[in-house]
């Protein structure tokens, strides 16, 4: 099946054989199979990593094919699957691993009862714990019997147990004397009575009611539905068991919780011998690394599958991940974790270092989710914890949004300490959780989205020159953006700063910013303080850079110019715009401070030479005049 022939959606192991995007994984059967450590693993990873796939694909090679009354079919040759595993792979024109290990094929191929369990509710909203058992009763444990269906016609079953897989079989309103994991129970027992032989359990979404809790609202955190207490009963044992989730449930870490890690995903020297083949997209490899790589040396197989089968020129967001975190837009808040995120677009530190990837604590961590979740303005400081952040990286780190890159040591911060160093993946990623960024500063502070606005704040910083009447624009619309943010009881500077790199992250199409610095780097962090609240750089058509490092403060007090910019100029010695040389820019250093009534910009255009700086004073009412009379949303 080539590119072009591909239609996306959910490809079983033996659909996704045939396409050029296949990549041999079958070593992973034989891991399951033969892995040490306990007997139940959960594979965890991102949506569309290929964790289904997996799990499909260890289905068809184990399970047995039986008649209409459970009798083994034993002639391998016959079996349903025996093509998908004994024929060559189209793209490579080689067997599977697993075939070309014969003993391994002949021994296990086809040899073993297999429970097939998916929690995923498919999108249906089950509202509460009672919702979600009687969905696993009508939907995920009913397709599990109706597997195994040939159980009422078998002559080894007796006619009771008959009765009880009719239960699960067409449940109805009465079946009310039955539980999930009596049925897992109950089918694990039968199975092993019918073949002599503990069955193999595979369940996907194991995760499903957590998230779903997570993710919506209006559920609340005193009900929820123990997955693994269903799955893992002591009193009836199974054979080996693999779960899949994307959030760790609790529990799950008494498990192999790492098992399958080299299995998900694509890597970069596989997807290269699927772009040779669609040649168009040769010179499209470094940018499809930058918008769907990032993890590691892994690819987001769902999203270069989207890309390419659909003959995209424009990259843009594909994954379909992109938009969980929507109703957690208050924790991107200014005044929140906005621009502790924001950081993480070039890579920001976390302490401890060594804080899990999984939501195993599990009131707390759930706790300071749904807290985040229901935020809204002014936003509570007293939610916004640095237990609350931790618990909000292990949530992004797990869904896909964060990347774990390394750790750094920092001996002159207070108190020292080892940090984890997490960064956005990708620019998919990245566009996304921009876009968020923007919603919450325009939902704090409605005038963020007014675009007549934003169109005469851009020229205002486009505008800049020595003359003082477009510093005084630029001043202006500082101010009015500064002033919104006192309105609403924010803490002013630290908002004016974080709205401005948010805008200039995503500028209107005319206006070309090449720069912006979101987050300290090293020397800043070994400080312990940054050299300057915003520096960020803007390029107009056939003109040089002009780069602008700024410092405001709240509540400044009128003083000379040249006293107050010697800090501006001392640390602007120590700050670099990157990829851009001071030398070939025109470089604006400001400081802006307002009180109760006046706002003051204190300047240098294109020098370092305190003497040079100038002063321009603006009166904040008749600010606030002007804005009410142009800008409704102020």
């Amino acid at each position: 099946m080539s590119i072009d022939d591909l239609h996306l959606r959910q490809l079983s192991f033996a659909e996704l054989k045939e396409t050029v995007f296949f990549v041999d994984k079958t070593r992973l059967i034989r891991d399951f199979l033969h892995g040490t450590g306990p007997q139940q693993m959960i594979l965890q990873t991102k949506r569309g990593f290929g964790k289904t796939t997996n799990l499909d694909m260890i289905r068809r090679f184990l399970e047995i094919d039986a008649s209409h009354n459970g009798t083994k079919e034993t002639d391998k040759l016959s079996h349903k699957s025996y093509k998908t595993f004994a024929t060559k792979v189209p793209n490579k024109n080689q067997f599977l691993d697993v075939f070309r290990d014969r003993p391994l094929f002949a021994k296990n191929f086809g040899e073993y009862p297999v429970i097939w369990l998916d929690f995923d509710t498919k999108g249906v909203k089950t509202h509460s714990e009672a919702g979600f058992l009687r969905h696993l009763l009508n939907n995920t444990l009913r397709s599990a019997f109706e597997d195994h269906a040939y159980l009422i016609n078998s002559s080894m079953i007796s006619a009771e147990d008959k009765m009880n897989v009719r239960k699960f079989l067409y449940p109805n309103s009465s079946t009310h004397d039955v539980t999930p994991r009596q049925g897992v129970a109950l089918l694990k027992r039968l199975l092993r009575q019918q073949f002599q032989k503990d069955a193999i359990t595979l369940a996907d979404n194991v995760d499903a009611r957590l998230r779903e809790v997570i993710f919506d609202p209006e559920q609340e955190l005193d009900e929820k539905v123990d997955v693994l207490d269903i799955l893992i009963d002591e009193n009836e044992p199974s054979g080996r068991m693999l779960m899949t989730c994307v959030l760790l449930p609790p529990g799950g870490s008494k498990f192999n919780h790492w098992f399958g890690k080299q299995y998900e995903g694509v890597t970069e020297d596989i997807l290269e011998t699927v772009v040779y083949k669609k040649p168009s997209f040769l010179n499209r490899m470094s940018q499809m690394k930058a918008w769907y790589g990032g993890y590691g040396d892994k690819f987001n197989l769902y999203s270069v599958m989207k890309y390419m089968n659909w003959g995209r020129k424009k990259f843009q967001p594909l994954w379909t991940e992109l938009g969980s975190l929507d109703t957690f837009k208050m924790a991107f808040a200014p005044d929140c974790f906005g621009p502790k995120i924001l950081e993480c677009f070039v890579g920001c530190e976390i302490t401890p270092a060594n804080f899990s990837s999984h939501l195993e604590v599990f009131p707390q961590a759930m706790r300071s989710l749904k807290s985040l979740q229901r935020l809204a303005f002014p936003v509570e400081a007293s939610v916004c914890t640095d237990e609350a952040l931790l618990h909000l990286v292990e949530f992004l780190v797990d869904l896909g949004y964060l990347n774990r890159t390394g750790r750094v040591y920092r001996p002159r911060s207070s108190p020292r300490k080892e940090y984890q160093i997490l960064k956005v993946p990708n620019l998919e990623v990245e566009d996304y959780i921009s876009k968020l960024l923007y919603k919450t500063v325009v939902a704090e502070t409605p005038l963020n989205g007014d675009e007549n606005f934003r169109l005469e704040l851009f020229e205002a910083i486009f505008g800049v020159s020595e003359s003082q009447e477009t510093m005084r624009r630029f001043a202006t619309a500082l101010a009015t953006l500064l002033m919104t943010s006192e309105r609403a009881n924010q803490t002013s500077d630290v908002t004016l700063a974080h709205a401005l790199r948010v805008h200039l992250l995503r500028p209107p199409t005319q206006f070309n910013v090449p720069y912006v610095k979101l987050g300290p780097n090293d020397a800043d962090l070994d400080r312990g303080r940054p050299n300057f609240d915003l520096v960020f750089a803007v390029r107009a058509k056939d003109a040089p850079a002009v780069g602008f490092f700024m410092k405001v403060e709240s509540d400044e007090k009128s003083t000379a110019s040249d006293q107050v910019l010697s800090d501006v100029v001392n640390d602007f010695q120590l700050e670099e715009i990157q990829n851009i040389p001071k030398s070939g820019t025109v470089n604006v250093l400001v400081k802006m401070g307002c009180d109760d009534e006046i706002c003051r910009l204190n300047y240098l255009y294109n020098s370092t030479q305190l003497d040079q700086s100038k002063q321009l004073q603006i009166k904040k009412e008749q600010v606030a005049r002007e804005a009410r009379e142009k800008w409704n949303k102020f």
